[in-house]
């Protein structure tokens, strides 16, 4: 089916070059901007489901494609070039860092999780440390489950105004609802088949436009040449090295986590290599974004977004790869705002409803409440993402709790064998207290922080800064840390305990004084 969906595409993109050449008296071509919406809502209604195992378990559909359009999100596809044309070098290591952590999480977090047979990843945790740990980690993914959405449902409302002009919260809300209807459909099982039919368009959508770019302006049409012209990183850099290694670390370790946030683990599903290599590609062409922009004279710490969402106006591009552009971006949001509700939906029916509510609720009345979960976090998320809330901001928090909260027990106490329930829980709860406390006080209570040792706190692109002067959007990585640091404390104090409880004294055998008092 994503051969049809990518052909219908190329049939859209054909029309409305054709429009743009010879006109015609409609206003066809904005309505083509929604064909890659509507071809990836029919996927997921094609893949309808009432199923239990559909709408909350695994299933064998291309979960790695799922997990391969998760790292081409809108998000990624607009920070990408944002992170070259503000860091220059140091942008290039942030999008790297990205790609590392898709790697971990597709190759070797994924399979690990899959081994166990659990359908999330809070089940995966209850497996491996108990039923503690489990509660922790559901808690942990729906704290970074609800920010990411709200960032992506925040960013389709700009795509639309910016690129399309349609400043209209019902517009917005079509492209929640979409994903929310998606997601409704069939659960995981729908959310899944209009990722990875989405994928291939979704690559075309990025890539396109910005080779047409390179066409018009008498460059190659090779967008990758791009890392190797020197005036991408030729501007001075706004962004410290310590920056730079606080958020890849930010990076590597939340994003770790994401894609098995969103999709099921499967031991038995082959992980391919296909869609993961399509999102490398897809993001290595990010530079010639900031490249052209940066010819054009956009100013990336002016209007950042504006690398993307207006290079068709300063490239003096055509309807054509305009649209096929905003209809990328705009399917990317919907597909990664259905696959984080379905896997919203699934934590709360399954590691919340059924562990810790109704023991014994028939499977039905789970996918039931699944899908009830669905449509709270989609209408959750759609007024979060148009309230005051940065959309950075936002992303960086859903990341931080992701970072700190999962990150080290997925990443680092999963394959350390003397690592047991009380490390996991102490270090997810350790990670949980330190990003929610920290984004709390900083942002609402500033009094409160400077009297907590947060010093003064001023605003930044990743909210307002909280502990050790890291805005609220990279605290993951201090986080991260300190949830390692309660992993390896809590198991090295509980192995001298047990080596103390030992006492290594062979004990006296009475037989062999027989004049001893023997009780």
């Amino acid at each position: 089916m994503s051969g049809a969906v990518f052909a219908l595409v190329l049939v859209a993109v054909g029309i409305t070059a054709a429009i743009d050449r010879f006109g015609t008296p409609l206003p066809l071509p904005d309505v083509l901007a929604a064909v890659p919406l509507a071809a990836g809502l029919a996927l997921a209604l094609r893949a309808r489901s009432l199923t239990f195992s559909d709408v909350i378990g695994t299933q064998a559909l291309a979960a790695s494609g799922a997990s391969g359009a998760v790292l081409v999100s809108a998000l990624a596809l607009v920070a990408a070039p944002m992170a070259i044309g503000l860091g220059g070098l140091a942008g290039l290591v942030l999008i790297a860092s990205f790609l590392a952590g898709g790697a971990i999480a597709l190759f070797g977090v994924a399979p690990a999780l899959g081994r166990t047979g659990a359908v999330t990843i809070a089940g995966a945790v209850r497996a491996r440390f108990g039923p503690a740990a489990g509660l922790l980690a559901a808690l942990a993914c729906l704290a970074a489950l609800l920010p990411l959405l709200a960032g992506e449902a925040g960013l389709a409302g700009v795509i639309l105004r910016e690129m399309l002009g349609l400043d209209m919260p019902v517009a917005r809300h079509v492209v929640i609802g979409a994903a929310a209807l998606a997601a409704l459909a069939g659960g995981r099982r729908s959310a899944i088949a209009m990722a990875a039919g989405l994928l291939p368009v979704l690559a075309l959508a990025f890539v396109a436009p910005v080779a047409a770019a390179g066409h018009e302006a008498g460059g190659s049409i090779l967008p990758w040449l791009a890392l190797f012209d020197g005036r991408v990183f030729a501007a001075p850099t706004a962004m410290p090295p310590s920056a730079a290694v606080v958020l890849a670390l930010l990076l590597i370790v939340g994003v770790a986590v994401l894609p098995t946030l969103a999709t099921p683990t499967e031991a038995r599903q082959p992980r391919r290599r296909g869609p993961f290599t399509l999102a490398v590609i897809v993001l290595l062409a990010a530079p010639a974004y900031a490249l052209y922009g940066r010819l054009a004279g956009i100013d990336p710490a002016v209007n950042p977004a504006g690398l993307v969402l207006n290079l068709a106006a300063y490239a003096e591009l055509g309807a054509a790869p305009a649209l096929l552009l905003a209809g990328g971006l705009l399917a990317a949001a919907a597909a990664t705002l259905a696959l984080g509700l379905a896997a919203f939906g699934a934590i709360v029916a399954e590691d919340l409803y059924a562990r810790h509510g109704e023991r014994d609720a028939p499977a039905g009345r789970r996918a039931f409440v699944a899908r009830l979960a669905m449509l709270a976090a989609a209408m959750a998320a759609s007024w979060i993402g148009s309230g005051g809330a940065g959309i950075a901001t936002l992303a960086g928090v859903g990341l931080s709790f992701a970072a700190a909260g999962l990150g080290p027990v997925l990443i680092a106490g999963w394959n350390i064998p003397a690592v047991r329930g009380p490390a996991a829980t102490a270090a997810i709860a350790a990670g949980l207290a330190f990003t929610g406390l920290n984004g709390a006080v900083a942002a609402f209570a500033p009094g409160v922080g400077a009297v907590v040792g947060m010093g003064r706190i001023v605003p930044t692109v990743l909210g307002p800064t909280g502990w050790f002067g890291l805005p609220i959007g990279a605290s993951g990585a201090a986080g991260a840390i300190l949830g390692l640091a309660v992993v390896l404390a809590v198991t090295f104090a509980r192995r001298r305990q047990g080596a103390a409880a030992v006492d290594p004294t062979p004990m006296p055998d009475p037989s062999s004084n027989p004049g001893a008092f023997h009780p």
